[in-house]
């Protein structure tokens, strides 16, 4: 569903800076979610792998969706080069301390089948950067709300509403149980969580540029047809 929303964006409209952004996060989303499910069901040798992978695409998801609020409704990159590129070099060098043991030192075994990662020296340090570029994130939603007119409001508030609702759960439900109380229960769930993120967005983009609302209906129930048959053909 995820890559879908990107690639309805990607027909409609790929020529617009915020698109391409929107685009290319969609996928990193899209591939964070399978590579979740293989962390779920890894053997325990391969676990600190696939989980360190979750974390490693879970950084850029974070940094680009604050790019893309940044930069959003407009058609050209109007973020400054200096702050862009802090950004992207912050965001490489998060993505790289993942692959260390700095990061996520090794794994234990809490419970039967319960695998959780064993957090290194750069946690407290790693953590209140993703949680804050989330409240940076979060505060440039409502600060463009609040000055914008009634026609693109709406569009900021879907956004609002999508980005509070996946975070929250992802924070609350899954990153803080992981790593304060060794709970994995909510992990399958992770890429639920973070759907309406890319749902409010993908309709802000759409409204935004007045693209037929019944056209997009049409494709959504296309795919939802043929996800059902590839779902038959697969039981």
């Amino acid at each position: 569903i995820t890559a879908f929303l990107g690639v309805i964006i990607y027909f409609h409209d790929r020529k617009s800076m915020t698109n391409r952004i929107f685009i290319v996060h969609s996928f990193v989303g899209a591939i964070w979610a399978i590579v979740n499910y293989f962390s779920i069901i890894a053997p325990v040798d391969q676990v600190l792998f696939w989980i360190r992978m979750v974390v490693f695409l879970a950084v850029p998801h974070v940094f680009l969706f604050f790019i893309f609020v940044r930069n959003f409704p407009n058609e050209r990159l109007v973020i400054h080069k200096k702050r862009f590129s802090f950004v992207l070099i912050l965001m490489s060098a998060m993505m790289l301390a993942v692959l260390s043991p700095w990061v996520f030192s090794g794994i234990k075994i809490v419970g039967p089948g319960q695998v959780v990662p064993v957090p290194g020296l750069l946690m407290p340090i790693f953590s209140p950067i993703l949680i804050l570029f989330f409240i940076i994130t979060v505060v440039l939603v409502i600060k463009k709300y609040l000055q914008s007119d009634n026609l693109i409001r709406r569009q900021w508030l879907v956004i609002g509403i999508g980005l509070l609702t996946a975070y929250s759960l992802l924070i609350f439900l899954v990153f803080l149980r992981v790593i304060l109380l060794d709970d994995t229960r909510f992990v399958p769930y992770s890429p639920l969580f973070i759907l309406p993120i890319f749902v409010g967005a993908t309709y802000a983009i759409l409204r935004h540029h007045l693209f037929n609302i019944k056209v997009i209906a049409t494709e959504v129930l296309t795919f939802a047809l043929l996800l059902t048959s590839f779902v038959q053909i697969l039981y």
